[in-house]
């Protein structure tokens, strides 16, 4: 898409033990590229640790930032 990529994540863990403690993830980003080496992104994540539980624990993270490569 030219200067900006956008990302899309998603995973879950089917939990197999006693405490089935099944997690989801969901995620979202975006690039923005200043140049070939020097971009600025932001990412969005949505964890969900316990699935099968009302009192689930879910976390959700929020990342701004800049990157450069050499």
């Amino acid at each position: 898409m030219g200067q900006v990529d956008l990302l899309v994540n998603a995973a879950k863990v089917d939990d197999k033990s006693t405490v089935n403690a099944d997690r989801k993830l969901t995620g979202l980003g975006a690039n923005y590229n200043l140049s070939k080496t020097t971009r600025a992104y932001y990412r969005y994540d949505k964890i969900n640790y316990n699935t099968n539980s009302t009192s689930g624990i879910n976390q959700t993270r929020n990342a701004v930032g800049l990157s450069m490569s050499f």
